[in-house]
């Protein structure tokens, strides 16, 4: 999703200062050039990515090799494929960095372990899986709802920074259209 009034950052989980500074402390910092993959098809999913500069994106790739972008992360959200996360599954998807980023790489594991005996755990990692699925829920609302030209509308009033950073067919995959599409919305609105 791109950044919007209902982006969700880390600060929407409900940290406490503590637990916010135990998260620091358990991540490993990365750094990904423009192009590069934290996470590629195949792959266990076992790390979320706390985004700190830059923007990712998880794309999956169909059987005839075309791309499409399911989501866009910016600074201060977490970043994985949750599904497969949950699901303890290879990855569907891929994990790419679209601008230089650096990220904080933080192993599942110990948290879900905390969440067995810390509320604070347990309801963090509730509320990640309430607001992911909500994620999910707009989007498949906004694709079953709204007509291309709207949803194009709709991240150019949200998120004007993706059209600065993200090339114009990265976002036509998030779109769900072809970059000839793009290319026609865009001269039709101008």
């Amino acid at each position: 999703m791109p950044p919007s009034s209902r982006l969700t950052r880390i600060s929407d989980y409900g940290l406490s200062a503590p637990a916010l500074r135990f998260l620091e402390t358990q991540g490993q910092e990365v750094r990904l050039r423009a192009g590069e993959h934290a996470l590629v098809e195949g792959e266990r999913v076992e790390h979320f990515w706390w985004v700190r500069e830059g923007i990712c994106r998880i794309y999956r790739v169909d059987s005839e090799g075309s791309e499409t972008t399911k989501s866009f992360s910016v600074p201060g959200q977490l970043c994985a494929p949750y599904a497969e996360l949950l699901e303890k599954s290879p990855s569907r998807s891929f994990v790419q960095a679209l601008s230089p980023v650096r990220a904080l790489r933080l192993p599942v594991a110990p948290f879900q372990k905390l969440a067995e005996t810390e509320l604070e755990w347990a309801l963090v990692l509730r509320k990640i899986a309430e607001l992911s699925f909500l994620e999910k829920e707009n989007r498949e609302h906004e694709f079953l709802t709204l007509s291309a030209s709207d949803r194009y509308a709709r991240v150019v009033q949200e998120a004007p920074e993706l059209f600065q950073t993200v090339p114009l067919r990265i976002i036509a995959s998030y779109l769900g259209i072809t970059p000839v599409a793009l290319s026609r919305i865009r001269a039709r609105r101008k």
